[in-house]
C-alpha cells in the first residue's frame, strides 16, 4: 500500500511539473510506455566506447597504446568540463572553486600515476615499431583538445611522447624535429 501512495504522489509532482511548462502529462506517459527501455549500459555507450580500439598494425600492445590515449583524453575531457564550471561560475564562491580545483587535481594526479603503463605495460620494442608505422600521419603524435605545441602539434602529445621515448631510451619527437 506504501508503495501505491508513493506512486500516486509521484505522478501528482509530475502532474505538477508538465502542467507549468504547458505539456500534457499523459503525452510523456505514453512516451514511457512506448520507448525502448535504457540500460545504464546504453546510456554510457559502452558497447560503443568498446568498440573504438582498432588496431592498425598486428603488434599486441598497440591496444593498450590506444586505450591508453583515449583514457588520457577522456581525463582531458574532465579537466576542460572542470575548467569551464569555474569559468562559468558567476558567485565566486570559494567552497564551488575548491571543490572544481580539488576535482581537476585528482584527474592530474591519476593521469601522472598511470604513465607508468605505458612506460612498464608496454614491450619496448613493439612500441617503437607501430610508433614508427604512425609516424607519417597528420597530427601525429595523437591526441588534441586544442592543446597545441605548434602547426598542427597537440601539446599534451608532444610532452608524452616526448617523456615516453626518453623512458624508452630513444631521442624524443621533438629533438629528432630540431636535428631534421
Amino acid at each position: 500500500m506504501e508503495k501505491d501512495k508513493r506512486t500516486t504522489a509521484q505522478i501528482k509532482k509530475l502532474a505538477e511539473k508538465y502542467k507549468d511548462s504547458g505539456q500534457d502529462l499523459n503525452a510523456y506517459l505514453d512516451g514511457l510506455l512506448y520507448q525502448r527501455y535504457l540500460t545504464y549500459w546504453d546510456y554510457v555507450h559502452l558497447d560503443t566506447l568498446l568498440s573504438l580500439q582498432v588496431p592498425r598494425t598486428h603488434f599486441p600492445d598497440e591496444e593498450i597504446f590506444i586505450m591508453y590515449h583515449q583514457i588520457t583524453e577522456l581525463y582531458f575531457k574532465l579537466i576542460l568540463h572542470e575548467e569551464k564550471q569555474i569559468v562559468d561560475h558567476q558567485s565566486q564562491d570559494l567552497v564551488f572553486f575548491t571543490e572544481k580545483v580539488n576535482r581537476i587535481n585528482n584527474y592530474y594526479k591519476a593521469l601522472i600515476s598511470s604513465f607508468s603503463i605505458m612506460i612498464r605495460g608496454m614491450q619496448q620494442e613493439q612500441f617503437m615499431q607501430y610508433r614508427m608505422a604512425h609516424s607519417g600521419l597528420p597530427g601525429h603524435p595523437e591526441l588534441g583538445q586544442g592543446r597545441s605545441a605548434g602547426p598542427g602539434e597537440p601539446r599534451s602529445a608532444v610532452l608524452e611522447a616526448d617523456g615516453l621515448a626518453a623512458a624508452v631510451g630513444q631521442q624524443p619527437l621533438r629533438r629528432r624535429r630540431e636535428v631534421e
